[in-house]
């Protein structure tokens, strides 16, 4: 039999291609290792927020944080006298907060997402809970308010001030779920269904623990945001009508409490009989006469008004306040204003101002800017946030409103404010630059 010669089948259809695609690839993959940016530029790409967001906000934080911890250091040095450890760790845990507030505010800007949050909220409402339960077996009560969990005898985290970013965004996200399911817009309770329900549980935990103030600001910030006009057309109709329910009940409730509080002895007066309630009964009397019980009640807010007379316009300079040393027991917190104006007199006050009507103008702006409604709802949210936090810290410590123990957003030493304020504009800073790009402006 003649021997069959073997021929080889030869190569495979289009493999000429392949290889070429492989030459390519290999080529892209080392242009690109070739390419890859130096390991500094990387990290400090990540710890920049994300691209697009407002610059203007981004300034006004970084500028109000320096300020911050420049006088929080400035009134430890008064409140530790003869205490060299204790100032060390007081500067040490405020420029920790510092950086946990900048590296979450540039983490939500990155990767907050309705759909995101959509997933993660049921987790996030039941660690809140969670805390808020810890808090009131085990937190630690100060003045008369038992909000705050200590962590090792040295960092103290108060759970309650996570309420109000979780507020906002639930409140977006609600108006963001009417787009997949538009019969929720019919009802403006079914609507805002969740968002009810948390601030419900969490006005109870927040009644519980005898923080009127907390409770006063979420109530607030929640309001606004339901308050944001609905979009035109008969699907939210109803919405509009709860809307004007609410403004109208709103006004009621302001009358009733100026006449309550500032024009009559009325609210004094109940809130004195009731024993959990003696101290707002307290800060009323305060508000109206700080100087007639000096050297008891009125020590705090009398000393706070005479920081401020004695300011002028320039101030007696970084770490020259007097009323520092002892005289504010709370110079750090509540009554840091004080010393802030007493220090860098009324161009100090002036900065904050500024600094704060830029970072409120920018957020109502942009929400004027957005087409939907939950960036709206988002955006006027963390602008009310900011701004009642503002305007309550700074009635208090002038005495133009009771004293409500509300800190200075980004001012006032705390690392729990600092660090939820943060998330809340990372959050919103996320939103503004998908409005720019919409918008074409990046």
């Amino acid at each position: 039999m003649p021997v069959q010669e073997y021929s080889s089948p030869g190569p495979m259809p289009n493999a000429h291609k392949t290889r070429k695609k492989k030459r390519r690839s290999l080529f892209s993959k080392n242009k690109r290792r070739k390419e890859k940016k130096p390991f500094m530029e990387r990290m400090l790409s990540k710890l920049m927020m994300k691209s697009g967001s407002d610059p203007w906000i981004n300034a006004s934080v970084f500028l109000l944080m320096i300020f911050g911890t420049i006088m929080v250091i400035s009134t430890d040095l008064g409140l530790h006298i003869g205490e060299p450890r204790q100032i060390l760790i007081s500067i040490g845990k405020q420029l920790l907060y510092m950086g946990a507030g900048y590296l979450s505010m540039v983490a939500v800007s990155k990767l907050f997402d309705y759909s995101l949050f959509k997933v993660f909220q049921k987790f996030l409402i039941i660690v809140f809970f969670g805390l808020m339960i810890c808090v009131l077996i085990f937190g630690t009560t100060v003045y008369g308010s038992k909000a705050w969990l200590t962590i090792a005898g040295i960092i103290s985290i108060q759970p309650s001030e996570f309420a109000k970013p979780l507020i906002i965004w639930m409140s977006a996200l609600a108006v963001y779920m009417t787009c997949y399911y538009p019969r929720r817009s019919e009802s403006f309770w079914v609507m805002f269904h969740d968002p009810n329900m948390f601030f419900i549980g969490c006005a109870l935990f927040v009644l519980l623990q005898h923080d009127l103030g907390t409770l006063t600001i979420i109530f607030l910030i929640y309001v606004v945001c339901t308050l944001v006009p609905a979009e035109k057309g008969p699907r939210f109709e109803k919405t509009r009508k709860v809307q004007k329910w609410i403004k109208g009940i709103g006004a009621v409730a302001v009358i009733c409490a100026t006449v309550f509080v500032f024009v009559t002895d009325i609210a004094e007066n109940v809130t004195s009989q009731i024993t959990p309630l003696y101290h707002v009964s307290t800060r009323i009397r305060n508000m109206k006469d700080p100087y007639a019980d000096v050297y008891n009640e009125g020590y705090q807010p009398a000393n706070s008004l005479y920081s401020i007379g004695d300011a002028g316009l320039f101030g007696k300079g970084i770490g020259n306040s007097a009323r520092k040393y002892g005289y504010l027991t709370q110079a750090d917190s509540d009554y840091i204003l004080a010393v802030t104006i007493e220090e860098t007199g009324i161009l100090g006050l002036g900065l904050i101002f500024v600094l704060y009507l830029i970072l409120i103008g920018r957020m109502f702006w942009y929400a004027l800017m957005a087409k939907d409604s939950y960036d709206k709802v988002l955006l006027v949210g963390t602008a009310a946030y900011l701004g009642i936090h503002f305007i309550i810290n700074v009635g208090g410590v002038g005495a133009l409103i009771p004293m409500t123990g509300v800190p200075l957003l980004f001012i006032s030493a705390g690392g729990t404010s600092i660090v939820a304020a943060s998330l809340a504009i990372g959050a919103a800073q996320s939103r503004i630059a998908d409005i720019r790009k919409q918008n074409g402006e990046i």
